[in-house]
């Protein structure tokens, strides 16, 4: 009897993701190509994304606390698994998020 399995995660290749910051930091306001940059790199979902806040952001340990939400509009104080987490941030969205 087979079980379920999760579909496999199929991100952007370098390549990719290059093209698209490319284009949105020329057709776009740089802030919103510096949220982009962060968001691919980090990997968070869109609702934390739209709730991130500037004290939840440590740039002397590179990383950022992920504890709320903004779904349609709706804040929330808790994410969608319920967890709190820290998300370790490499250079392209340290870099980003300090442009920011």
């Amino acid at each position: 009897m087979a079980t379920w399995q999760r579909p496999p995660i199929e991100p952007f290749t370098k390549a990719e993701v290059e093209q698209i910051i490319t284009a949105i930091t020329e057709r776009s306001d740089p802030q919103v190509a510096n949220m982009v940059e962060f968001w691919m790199f980090t990997g968070m979902r869109t609702s934390e994304i739209f709730a991130l806040r500037w004290p939840n952001v440590d740039l002397n340990s590179s990383s950022v606390l992920v504890a709320e939400a903004n779904v349609r509009g709706t804040h929330k104080d808790k994410t969608k698994t319920n967890v709190s987490r820290d998300v370790k941030l490499n250079s392209m969205a340290l870099g980003a998020i300090q442009r920011q």
